[in-house]
């Protein structure tokens, strides 16, 4: 539903744009001009594409260095005595809420797109029952506008101005009665630069986006907007080449045929008159043609980019910052700390080792980093370093059983959803959305027996990537957060394809 909030805002934002700039560009652009830009109105309500421009969040509960740091030597005074700040919460994904709006825009968005599609086939299925071929001086202009026969012709008394149905086989319907061989050039003329320009499938997609984002009330008026601008675009296409007195010929024609069409028809047909209200308009843009200028075409590239790049851009977002955090001691670890500032909330450090699995390099054989160890029992955590920046946070339950035997309590270090070493895989999928694997030939990799299968979950972003690292007895037994310079698993085989040469950091050096 966000992403859907997200389109429907967009859209209306650049649809109030074109609303806006209707005045400025009456005259200096082409109708077609203006009709073609609400299609990229269109592609921003429907398309999940475009740019989005990534705002850093702030983390609201870092705290803040002081300018005194702690010595690297000297410990961090121990957290005074008292309840320890409790782990967050993890966010419970079983509100009905989101279902229930899901379910409503659903019968919604159906209800809409049914409402338009019966409407069709209930005009299509009266037009069908009383068409009658069409008569012999309407086949005979249409021969002459379009040899190819590919738009069929057919008169009916359902309809009181002509019409253009189907989107594959593209029908005139005319009404009964219609004989004058100048009125049916005027009329078989703009119908069939309607089916030329596929103006069809232009008012289904308008009808698709109305029925997606129904809840929109600015969608009718596009909806309306469209269906004018088109018939404007086809009365400038048809009367550009024409004189003076045929273009007042074809202003009468329409005047003649000024009816209603069958309102279901409407968003879903073409006609020759399809509101009356518009009529004027029509009427005084077939007698002020504007001819194409070089300062008019680069007027509409120019406003064809700008409302192009507006259309790419799908919004801001704020990106999405994890961390490891301590509740006990009220320490919080992100990317990019420096040394100093990682030290200062941990104290010193217990091993310092240098490595070369972690990070990528040009060559694929990795980078040499250092990572040190540090606290102790539950509260021992691994930053892994590159050129005094942490580039990694290693939270592995297997080295503090190794070092502690039996843990005293829980392990404290939690990310920003509340997941820490022995929560499930159930609890890891509620919260992340990651890739899913099972690898039954990492256990000795891990420590474990070969015969103990190895799930791996793990989260991929633009600056960072998590991966969780589960059995099924223990739950979680390892968290590694690193930048998205990180090697993953499958790096590290290609690079050190026998554990024996691979050095764990959870592992005394």
């Amino acid at each position: 539903m966000a992403l859907l909030l997200r389109l429907s805002l967009a859209g209306s934002l650049l649809a109030a744009v074109l609303f806006l700039l209707k005045p400025v560009l009456r005259g200096r652009v082409s109708r077609a001009a203006a009709y073609y830009l609400w299609l990229l109105v269109l592609l921003r309500l429907c398309l999940p594409v475009g740019l989005t421009l990534s705002l850093p969040e702030v983390p609201a509960s870092v705290p803040v260095a002081s300018s005194t740091v702690t010595p690297a030597n000297q410990a961090v005074s121990p957290p005074a005595q008292g309840n320890p700040t409790p782990a967050p919460e993890p966010v419970q994904k079983g509100d009905s809420l989101p279902t229930l709006l899901v379910a409503l825009w659903a019968v919604g968005a159906v209800g809409v797109g049914g409402w338009y599609v019966v409407g069709y086939l209930r005009v299509r299925r009266t037009i069908d029952q009383s068409a009658l071929p069409a008569g012999e001086a309407a086949r005979t202009v249409l021969l002459s506008l379009e040899p190819r026969g590919r738009v069929q012709l057919v008169e009916s008394p359902a309809v009181d101005s002509p019409l253009l149905l189907g989107v594959l086989q593209p029908t005139i319907v005319l009404p009964v009665g219609l004989t004058d061989p100048a009125r049916l050039r005027d009329i078989l003329a703009h119908e069939l630069t309607h089916a030329r320009r596929h103006d069809l499938l232009f008012k289904w997609f308008a009808a698709f986006a109305a029925s997606v984002h129904w809840f929109n009330p600015l969608l009718p008026f596009v909806r309306r907007e469209i269906g004018r601008a088109c018939e404007l675009a086809c009365d400038e296409a048809v009367v550009r080449s024409l004189a003076p007195p045929a273009r007042k010929q074809y202003g009468e024609t329409l005047l003649l045929l000024a009816a209603k069409a069958p309102m279901g028809a409407l968003p879903l047909a073409v006609t020759l008159c399809e509101e009356k209200q518009s009529l004027e308009e029509r009427l005084v843009s077939i007698v002020k043609i504007h001819r194409r200028t070089p300062a008019a075409l680069l007027l509409t590239v120019a406003l064809a980019l700008a409302l192009g790049g507006c259309a790419l851009f799908s919004g801001a977002a704020v990106a999405e910052i994890e961390q490891f955090q301590n509740p006990n001691t009220g320490a919080v670890l992100r990317l990019g700390m420096t040394r100093q500032e990682a030290e200062a909330l941990l104290g010193e450090r217990r091993q310092v080792q240098e490595t070369v699995q972690f990070l990528k390099s040009e060559n694929g054989a990795g980078t040499p980093a250092q990572y040190d160890n540090y606290g102790t029992g539950e509260d021992s955590i691994t930053l892994l370093y590159l050129d005094d920046t942490v580039y990694g946070i290693l939270v592995d339950a297997n080295y503090t059983l190794y070092e502690n035997g039996t843990p005293s309590g829980p392990f404290p270090w939690v990310t920003s959803k509340g997941i820490t070493c022995g929560s499930s895989l159930e609890a890891v999928q509620a919260q992340y959305e990651g890739e899913t694997v099972v690898d039954e030939n990492l256990g000795s990799w891990f420590g474990y027996d070969d015969s103990v299968p190895i799930t791996l979950v793990t989260v991929t972003e633009k600056d960072w990537s998590l991966t969780f690292c589960l059995t099924e007895e223990d739950g979680v037994f390892e968290i590694l957060f690193g930048s998205g310079e990180l090697m993953s698993v499958e790096e590290l085989d290609a690079v050190f394809p026998s554990s024996a040469a691979v050095d764990d950091p959870g592992q005394s050096p």
